[in-house]
């Protein structure tokens, strides 16, 4: 469904390249007993050698509760459309958002 987006002023435009804020599982320890801090010592980036080796009680391995694993909990930044623009054939943002997948990746 379409909601009208608003754009914010000059001094609040969103950053062409936004960042994403990971947060790892609060309190999360693996069978070992280790936290994400652990993983971040020892492992390369992905924890591709231990990531899921150890999950705790509740099944949840450092691949799913660590950032640093490729896990934990993202949170995106908003993203805004520009008020009035339009592409070459004068097609704006809202035709894009309802006819098209997400990302636009087929254009």
């Amino acid at each position: 469904s379409l909601t009208p987006i608003g754009r914010p002023s000059n001094e609040y435009e969103p950053s062409a390249t936004p960042t994403i804020t990971c947060y790892n599982y609060i309190g999360w320890l693996d069978s070992n007993y280790n936290g994400c801090e652990y993983y971040e010592v020892l492992e390369d980036f992905g924890c591709p050698d231990r990531g899921d080796l150890w999950p705790n009680a509740d099944g949840i391995a450092g691949s799913e509760a660590c950032c640093y694993c490729g896990g934990g909990l993202l949170e995106v930044p908003a993203c805004y459309d520009y008020i009035g623009w339009l592409d070459a054939l004068e097609i704006g943002c809202w035709w894009y958002e309802y006819n098209l997948v997400p990302g636009c990746p087929y254009v």
